[in-house]
């Protein structure tokens, strides 16, 4: 549950720093635990399942951080900001 309430945290505090001209990679803390018990949650492991939701994006998992294009994180946000 820790692992989760830290992700959360740093989650708020990066979609805050993404301004209309970012560019490139958006880095979040996600433990390499939290990650695998997605994976073993759900029929597609994480990775596969974003980019699902986002063709043609980058998305990566590096040691403990999750890496997605600025865009993607941009998508998850556009309707609330609409």
């Amino acid at each position: 549950m820790e692992d989760y309430v830290e992700m959360l945290r740093d989650f708020e505090t990066k979609k805050r720093s993404i301004a209309p001209d970012t560019i490139g990679l958006l880095t979040l803390r996600m433990s390499v635990a939290l990650k695998e018990y997605y994976d073993q949650s759900d029929e597609v492991d994480i990775i596969s399942k974003i980019k699902s939701m986002n063709l043609d994006e980058e998305v990566k998992f590096e040691g403990g951080r999750l890496r997605v294009s600025v865009n993607i994180a941009r998508k998850w946000f556009r309707y609330p900001m609409e």
